[in-house]
């Protein structure tokens, strides 16, 4: 008996079908994949940041308060400094700078999920905040491209959408960080880590860790005169340009006793504290924010915006208030402060600390 001849419409359509079955299931393989290796913990980022990740890793039961912040926390932050005004207040601390030169916001996110795995917890975080836009620092370096999973990308992609720039700005930027997951995905590493371990950071920087706690002044020391010296020239040709910024701090800082809209920008960064804040309150006792000396601008009336929550914000690049961390001698260039300056600096903070702890903080 002679089978029925199948119509030609018909067999398209199976065709078609199948076709698209195997698409849907292939998507889906391939969008599973992603999330496994992305869940997957990625190869090393910079060597300078995975070895302050990997001795928070080690000394994390004897840590109980951690800075974290760009250079101005990298190089502003002496834990000894802050420790020893601690103990003499009779709160004692055990404290580790987590700063890194060019840490930028969405990167410091990422840092601190990283530091808060495996249930650690710490009494206090010290996070340094400022407005800034959703932008990538030491852009196709592994550092950068580390901190592209999908989670933080997802996010970073949504603050540049909403960020106030020009499109072909905006447009830039989404390309930026596109390509950076993309290496994240198919360079870090991801598939080598199924299988293997990434290499751990060598013990003696692990001591040296330990001798300065992260810390890293910018000083003039034996071997660096010339370059020291270079960076205070530099700061003598350009005063002018340090009293304009001075002069626009003190101006913005008497605005800001009064309240007022939040910019665009301003509320892109907001969301982005909130979401740190947010990580941190399970882990944390204490949260503090704060715009570290160096930074151009202060957050405007950020108190309002987190009540309800565990977080305190402290401007501290205020001359009027600090009036005397300002005086030139105490800086290395423009931005930064020297190793002076940077201790008297930590002397501001560690004292506002026993003061808000003294004030029955919680």
């Amino acid at each position: 008996m002679q089978e029925a001849a199948v119509p030609v419409g018909t067999s398209y359509l199976l065709r078609f079908g199948r076709a698209l079955i195997f698409a849907s299931l292939f998507l889906v393989g391939f969008c599973g994949g992603l999330i496994v290796l992305n869940l997957t913990p990625s190869s090393v980022t910079g060597k300078e940041l995975q070895a302050k990740i990997d001795w928070i890793d080690r000394h994390s039961t004897e840590v109980d308060t951690i800075f974290i912040g760009s250079s101005h926390v990298h190089h502003q932050i002496s834990p000894a400094v802050f420790d020893e005004i601690t103990l003499k207040c009779g709160n004692p601390t055990y404290s580790f700078n987590l700063g890194c030169f060019g840490m930028v916001p969405h990167e410091m996110e990422r840092v601190l999920y990283t530091a808060l795995t495996e249930g650690k917890r710490f009494k206090n975080a010290f996070v340094a905040i400022g407005v800034g836009a959703p932008g990538t620092n030491y852009p196709n370096t592994q550092r950068a491209i580390w901190w592209h999973d999908l989670f933080e990308t997802s996010i970073v992609l949504a603050d540049v959408l909403s960020y106030d720039v020009p499109f072909q700005t905006k447009y830039g930027m989404l390309q930026d960080h596109l390509r950076h997951a993309v290496l994240n995905i198919g360079k870090m590493g991801r598939w080598r880590s199924l299988f293997q371990q990434p290499p751990d950071t060598p013990d003696l920087i692990l001591e040296e860790l330990s001798l300065t706690r992260g810390y890293s002044p910018i000083a003039r020391t034996a071997g660096n005169e010339e370059e020291y010296d270079k960076l205070r020239h530099a700061l003598t040709e350009r005063m002018a340009d340090f009293e304009q910024t001075r002069n626009k701090l003190i101006a913005q800082a008497k605005v800001d006793d009064g309240a007022r809209e939040l910019t665009p920008q301003e509320q892109v960064s907001l969301r982005l504290i909130r979401r740190i804040v947010k990580r941190l309150e399970s882990r944390c006792d204490r949260i503090i924010l704060f715009t570290p000396v160096g930074y151009g601008a202060t957050f405007p009336n950020l108190d309002q915006y987190l009540e309800g929550s565990k977080a305190e914000y402290w401007a501290l690049n205020d001359p009027i208030r600090f009036e005397q961390i300002y005086n030139t001698d105490k800086w290395a260039n423009l931005t930064h402060l020297n190793k002076e300056g940077a201790e008297e600096f930590t002397e501001i903070i560690a004292n506002q600390f026993c003061s808000f702890l003294s004030a029955g903080a919680r």
